[in-house]
């Protein structure tokens, strides 16, 4: 339930790609509000509007007392209800275009985040160089085994060209258990960069009722308890449901320095007319 580091965060389990099983539910549920709140960061919320078949077409990301942060529009789908692209705003003048490729399996092989540099924020050796545009673009690739999944990434910064590897482990049913990062070409991955994932409960993750998985993250399909890095403690996770099952209030309290630190979020559902029908391949 951490805030991805990049917002444009989902997948898996039995190695279906992301969008791929979320698109084809035929679920008459959809999340239409999801609300965090961390102390010192203050309130997060996020509305989710949807088309008459259940497909999302934006989402809007507020910060404090419903300032707009970023919007995200422009879904384009492929046969498969597959989103192969998105456009993100953020405050009113920063673009990013996310663009998506799948493999024969419909499994999620590519994922980019295009940013192309307003002219006004251009450096003076951009325009010294008569640039009118600077693009900078982040690469996530994806490759498959069983139990398994191998993400490298690629990010330009100020001092050259940024990189990591991740590996997702998983469970006999799909869900992940652990989450290994190596970063800049290292050969073994430090504490603070293993990620174990808390106990699954069975019951369905929120994000599989936005009628897409249209983040860059991993996920698994079943609904967990909140993990923890290796150089942290287990944090504690209450969660309740509905009498539909879906899950409604989480409170995940950490412990740093001998006090307890508790995020809230909460998740708000509506039901819709119809969903996406199941490609058959």
């Amino acid at each position: 339930m951490k805030k991805a580091i990049s917002l444009s965060l989902l997948i898996i389990f039995q190695f279906i790609s992301i969008g791929s099983f979320a698109q084809q539910l035929t679920n008459e549920w959809r999340l239409t509000k999801k609300t965090w709140f961390h102390p010192g960061e203050g309130m997060m919320e996020w509305i989710y509007s949807y088309d008459a078949t259940g497909k999302i077409t934006n989402i809007k990301y507020y910060q404090g007392k419903k300032k707009l942060y970023s919007i995200q529009t422009e879904f384009i789908y492929n046969e498969q209800n597959l989103i192969t692209s998105y456009k993100e705003s953020i405050s009113g003048r920063v673009d990013y275009q996310h663009v998506f490729k799948y493999d024969d399996q419909d499994r999620l092989i590519s994922a980019e985040e295009i940013y192309i540099t307003p002219t006004d924020q251009l450096s003076d050796e951009d325009r010294k160089m008569k640039k009118i545009q600077r693009t900078t673009t982040f690469t996530q690739t994806f490759s498959y085994k069983k139990n398994e999944i191998k993400e490298n990434t690629k990010r330009p910064s100020f001092g050259g060209l940024l990189t990591a590897e991740i590996t997702y482990s998983m469970d006999e049913k799909g869900n992940m258990v652990r989450k290994t990062s190596i970063q800049d070409s290292k050969k073994t991955a430090e504490a603070e960069n293993i990620y174990i994932y808390g106990e699954y409960d069975n019951k369905p993750n929120p994000l599989i009722f936005t009628g897409a998985y249209f983040y860059t993250e991993l996920s698994s399909k079943q609904n967990g308890k909140e993990g923890y890095y290796g150089n942290e403690k287990p944090p504690k996770t209450i969660l309740t449901y509905s009498p539909s099952g879906l899950l409604q209030n989480a409170s995940v309290t950490y412990m740093l320095d001998n006090r307890g630190y508790t995020h809230q979020y909460t998740y708000t559902y509506a039901k819709i007319k119809s969903a996406p029908k199941p490609v058959v391949k």
